[in-house]
């Protein structure tokens, strides 16, 4: 913990050597999220009544997915980047290190950008906690942890692909803008059949799929499935990075091909 604090410490002095860059990488995080929340907003619910719930559902669903990515990113911004410092050799560092290779890589790096995420989902997080009730707000939070969880399964499953490929970053690049895409778009609701399937063997489930559900039904079961499937994709995806490793090659072979 007290390594997670001090490289967490550093890359804030790092990135927070300019302020006002620092201002407006996170003005600029809230602007897009709020343009695109909008568009998507009056695009899919204005003037719809088929589907009264589904701007409640859309609601919570970016304010969990606000949360988690940003937090992911504010704390550990290295395992999004698994695939570039694998490409470039950087994993050489922490394979020699005392400390678990994963972790000081996944901490090597920091978003502060991603703040404006953070700040923007807790704030919707709030307020729909006054338009519909307290636990719903309980419930957001809930959901912002399973999908923690899963978003650093996202990154690391990513990862663990891009160890096994030459091409490392496009490979992490391509599985998680894929992955990620759907997370921006209430479509959980109307996925039947084969189309759920999808959802389930994916960490989409413990995202937006699962975790909001459970905050919407208030089940039980539900809470349990979304915790079960995050858990379970979160040990395969530590499974799967210490299996890549082993196809790991170092910097200097990669630069020699």
């Amino acid at each position: 913990m007290s390594v997670f604090i001090r490289a967490f410490i550093n890359n804030c002095k790092s990135l927070s050597a300019n302020p006002g860059e620092t201002a407006i990488g996170v003005g600029a995080m809230i602007l897009n999220n709020s343009l695109y929340f909008g568009a998507v907003s009056a695009l899919l619910f204005q003037g719809n009544t088929t589907n009264p719930n589904g701007l409640r559902h859309y609601l919570i669903m970016q304010s969990v997915v606000f949360m988690s990515w940003g937090i992911v990113s504010l704390f550990a911004y290295g395992l999004r980047e698994l695939g570039q410092i694998v490409e470039t050799g950087e994993m050489d560092t922490y394979l020699g290190a005392p400390k678990s290779a994963l972790l000081l890589a996944g901490i090597s790096r920091s978003d502060l950008g991603s703040l404006g995420d953070v700040i923007q989902g807790f704030v919707m997080c709030i307020a729909l906690g006054f338009i519909y009730s307290a636990t719903t707000s309980l419930g957001i939070m809930a959901a912002t942890l399973i999908a923690i969880l899963s978003v650093l399964s996202l990154f690391i499953l990513a990862g663990a692909a891009a160890l096994c490929f030459t091409r490392s970053k496009g490979i992490q690049d391509f599985m998680i803008s894929g992955l990620m895409i759907c997370v921006g778009w209430p479509i959980s609701p109307k996925l039947e059949g084969y189309e759920r399937i999808f959802v389930y063997i994916t960490p989409l489930v413990g995202i937006s799929f699962l975790n909001v559900e459970a905050v919407i039904d208030s089940d039980l079961i539900t809470w349990i499935s979304a915790i079960a499937g995050c858990c379970f994709f979160f040990a395969l995806s530590l499974f799967s990075f210490q299996k890549g490793l082993k196809n790991y090659q170092s910097g200097n072979s990669v630069q020699l091909r």
